[in-house]
């Protein structure tokens, strides 16, 4: 195979949709988008494409997964989004004085604080010239960053972010199939 990347062939109304859904929140729309099917159908190589789509359109792109490994730590896809963010996050706020994700074993105002926290620093990131989050894997995600992503899910329409996880069809957390599940997430 040449060093080419490889032609993307169907998924055109899908990928449609998702740029779509980009141009919304460049507009002041965004939302929380989730694509879901078996292992190797695609997710991946669609968001690959939207990926692409925002950066040739001068949208930053910032891209995470969520680890099967039950060393990760709490929060671990949620802190290497907040890495890639662009912009100075040094005078936005931080849960604990710690930063995002210090304190994810602590109070349940504790774990609040940071998700706000996210929320803010998400939306206040794609202010400029918008914002397409990644998070892949849902279908792995600690409780942490599942109730994170919640609450900034309610804080995206005000925004110029589009979030968009990617995850199975058949889920085993509750807490997971209720975020993709929730008023205001588009699948």
């Amino acid at each position: 195979m040449s060093g080419r990347a490889s032609r993307f062939v169907g998924r055109r109304r899908e990928l449609a949709e998702l740029r779509e859904w980009l141009a919304g929140a460049h507009a002041g729309h965004g939302r929380l988008a989730a694509l879901r099917g078996e292992p190797g159908v695609g997710k991946t190589r669609l968001v690959e494409e939207l990926a692409t789509a925002a950066s040739t359109g001068g949208v930053p792109v910032v891209w995470s997964r969520c680890s099967a490994d039950a060393g990760a730590p709490p929060l671990w896809p949620l802190r290497r989004i907040v890495d890639q963010l662009p912009g100075d996050r040094g005078r936005l706020p931080a849960a604990g004085g710690g930063g995002f994700g210090s304190s994810s074993e602590g109070s349940a105002a504790a774990r609040f604080a940071q998700s706000v926290w996210l929320a803010d620093t998400v939306v206040e990131a794609a202010r400029p010239a918008g914002l397409l989050v990644i998070v892949e894997d849902l279908h792995w995600a600690d409780s942490g960053t599942v109730a994170a992503l919640g609450h900034l899910a309610a804080e995206l329409p005000r925004s110029r972010a589009l979030v968009v996880v990617t995850a199975r069809l058949l889920v085993d957390s509750d807490a997971v199939t209720a975020l993709l599940d929730r008023p205001g997430v588009e699948q």
